[in-house]
Parts: structure tokens; sequence; C-alpha cells
């Protein structure tokens, strides 16, 4: 199942409880590419700005 983006992001809540299941590797493969090609925050501050 795959949320519209603004439904997941209005919809987001915070875990805190986890399953003792093991994460497949594609899994974890799939969320360190989309990582990678996010865009971090520090390409919108500029230099000397917080």
């Amino acid at each position: 199942m795959t949320l519209p983006f603004y439904e997941a992001v209005e919809t987001r809540r915070t875990v805190r409880d986890f399953l003792p299941d093991p994460v497949p590797q594609e899994v974890l493969d799939r969320c360190l590419d989309a990582a990678l090609k996010a865009h971090g925050a520090c390409l919108r501050i500029r230099r000397g700005a917080r």
C-alpha cells in the first residue's frame, strides 16, 4: 500500500515500539537508495547562516 505524499505527511506518527522481525535486505537497500538521492538541508543553508 502506498499513501499519497500529503496523506502520508498529515498522518505520520512517532513509533516507539518495534517488532522483533528482521528487516529484509531489499527494504534496507531501497531506504538507503532513497536517502542517498534526497536533498539535504545543508544545501538550503547559506554559509554562516543557521
